[in-house]
């Protein structure tokens, strides 16, 4: 009794369009009154398959406006066209936005981590020493912020376009969007995403560890490293995610993702020490660039006149 109008068909051919209230009179008019407590779609269902009420039904309808509709050859370009790509993509965007806020459970799980990794670290690696001696920690403590942001980046992704798969491929074959619209729509709230758990995580743990406060700018260039860095993840996590098709082969894919990354930083090895091809591929690690940012923003003395090896507190 919701729906504004009802067509029935039987066999190919219309028995009947218009209202709930119509329809009902037409059935007590044609002699198959709809027994009171039973619900009318049912009970409609149930007659149109006897022939002679589908033609009782048809006698008795009520007359149908027509109108005239001229039909032109239109072509499917057209069609395409009417609305632009910036459009489709920002329909596509306050979709993804409105996706994330009906499943709120991913954004609090990784907000969970992001506080919590904070923490694990900047008690782990608390307020180490300005010596020689604490170089090293603070190499690694560097090293597993880099690591943790691409990995939960990554791990975040990895189901995100899994599950979003057979609709995107039903609408792109319909031509309702191009698939670079659909990635820019959803890149963009995962960028956001993942910027504001980056954010969150260098702001707990940078001052617990104690790094280096000498310029509001180290901070500011520390805090942008890992949100790219955290962004990278994420952006593998979606290539894998669309190349696998399946959550099981992105898992098992994913190790193979981040070991090469890992090795090839300059942290467990120096680079210039790499035998070839080794040496030349640490150039297309993104990982080694973020890891020598962070080592150079940490322990670099620009801010001190007579910085050298005797006279530096970080050196």
């Amino acid at each position: 009794r919701l729906f504004t109008k009802v067509m029935l068909l039987s066999h190919g051919e219309l028995v009947f369009l218009g209202t709930v209230p119509e329809l009902l009179e037409t059935l007590s008019t044609s002699g198959f009154p709809c027994p009171q407590g039973q619900n009318p779609a049912d009970f409609v269902v149930e007659q149109l398959d006897k022939p002679e009420v589908a033609a009782a039904i048809a006698a008795n309808r009520p007359p149908i406006a027509t109108r005239s509709v001229v039909v032109t050859d239109a072509k499917s370009e057209s069609v395409d066209r009417r609305v632009s790509e910036i459009s489709k993509m920002w329909t596509l965007l306050r979709r993804n936005i409105a996706c994330t806020k009906r499943e709120p459970m991913l954004t609090k799980i990784r907000s969970i981590q992001s506080v919590g990794i904070a923490l694990v670290c900047g008690f782990l690696f608390f307020r180490l020493d300005l010596n020689l001696l604490g170089v090293k920690s603070r190499a690694g403590a560097i090293f597993m912020l880099a690591l943790t942001q691409m990995l939960f980046g990554m791990l975040g992704t990895l189901n995100v376009f899994i599950g979003e798969r057979p609709v995107f491929l039903r609408e792109t074959l319909d031509r309702c969007y191009a698939p670079a619209s659909f990635y820019c729509a959803r890149v963009i709230v995962d960028t956001v995403l993942q910027s504001v758990f980056g954010t969150v995580v260098i702001s707990i743990s940078y001052f617990m560890i104690g790094f280096n406060a000498d310029s509001v700018s180290n901070f500011l260039v520390a805090a942008a490293v890992l949100v790219l860095m955290s962004n990278c993840g994420s952006s593998v996590g979606f290539l894998l995610s669309a190349k696998t098709g399946n959550i099981n082969a992105a898992l098992a894919v994913a190790p193979m993702a981040v070991m090469p990354q890992v090795l090839l930083s300059g942290f467990m090895i120096n680079v210039t020490s790499m035998v070839q091809p080794f040496n030349g591929l640490s150039y297309i690690a993104f990982f080694r660039y973020a890891f020598q940012a962070l080592v150079f923003n940490e322990f670099n003395c620009g801010e001190r006149p007579a910085c050298d090896a005797a006279g530096s507190d970080w050196i």
